[in-house]
């Protein structure tokens, strides 16, 4: 219930400007009864962000990933990623707005570093699949930051009402990274 009221009103309105008591009040719950829960308005968001974590895991799971078929894991992340999206709308929201926020920002702090989570298993791998092609050698940071770059653009395309996606849009996209590692 806190948390469900808290990502409602950080998603309408954003995380600085909704305050502990209209949490509480959206939640009919005392302050005492979510500082028991979260220990803060921080720790509301942290609780947030962990639910994220476990979302995008469902649908983006470490079997994604074969180092030896590069083309076919980054496609399904595309299906992964997209089919959160879909599923966890105001979620996927959440998490992008907040990555974009203002920098030093609470908000932005905790986002960031999920967003941190999220590229580093994406750099370990483009290491792991540059052990199969050699043009990739140390270039993985630049890879992950890339392909996570493209995946915000088209979950911020999607959760701010863009037309309907292509019935093939992960392979579109798979293809449009591709393209610029392999040329």
């Amino acid at each position: 219930m806190i948390l469900s009221a808290a990502l409602e009103l950080w998603v309408d309105r954003g995380y600085e400007a909704v305050g502990v008591q209209q949490i509480c009040n959206d939640a009919q719950v005392t302050k005492p009864t979510l500082y028991h829960y979260f220990g803060s308005k921080a720790g509301l968001l942290r609780a947030i962000v962990e639910l994220n974590d476990k979302r995008l895991g469902e649908f983006v799971p470490s079997q994604s990933f074969d180092p030896s078929d590069v083309p076919g894991s980054i496609e399904r992340v595309c299906v992964g990623w997209l089919g959160y999206v879909e599923a966890y709308p105001r979620l996927a929201r959440l998490f992008i707005s907040h990555y974009y926020g203002p920098r030093g920002s609470e908000a932005a702090t905790v986002a960031g570093q999920q967003q941190e989570r999220w590229i580093e298993r994406l750099e370990c791998f483009f290491n792991a699949a540059s052990e199969y092609h050699g043009n990739m050698r140390n270039r993985a940071r630049a890879y992950a930051a890339s392909f996570a770059g493209l995946l915000l653009t088209y979950g911020f395309l999607a959760v701010n009402g863009a037309d309907p996606p292509e019935r093939d849009l992960p392979y579109v996209i798979s293809k449009q990274f591709m393209y610029g590692i392999f040329s």
